[in-house]
């Protein structure tokens, strides 16, 4: 979409406020991750998972992991208009990392028409 005489358009990619709460969506997380693992949480969600499921239990961590990330990513995607399940045109016969649109999206909310802003959430 282009910017109109007015100012940008709602979903502008020049118009910083349209990506404050996709970036909110995955830095919080993200940071509320890391200070888990500074308080020792990532030892005891280990020492959890070893005691309820043992060791196979392991193995489904890195893959409930990957679709906490690709939730939040698809979250984001969402809030700013951008569906998750389409392929632009521009990145059509790239592999790895640009695939997402093949799997489900794991998005928690519908693909917005207009992108919100922090102003709409505050």
């Amino acid at each position: 979409m282009a910017d109109t005489p007015e100012g940008p358009s709602p979903m502008s990619l020049t118009d910083p406020s349209t990506w404050s709460l996709g970036w909110s969506v995955i830095l919080v997380p993200n940071a509320a991750m890391l200070y888990m693992h500074h308080r020792g949480g990532t030892l005891r969600l280990v020492e959890g998972v070893l005691r309820t499921t043992g060791v196979w239990g392991l193995f489904a961590v890195p893959f409930l992991g990957l679709a906490a990330e690709k939730a939040f990513y698809d979250t984001a995607l969402s809030l700013q208009g951008v569906d998750p399940c389409q392929q632009r045109e521009d990145r059509k016969g790239e592999g790895f990392p640009a695939g997402g649109h093949m799997l489900p999206s794991l998005s928690l909310v519908p693909v917005r028409n207009v992108c919100p802003s922090m102003a709409d959430v505050l």
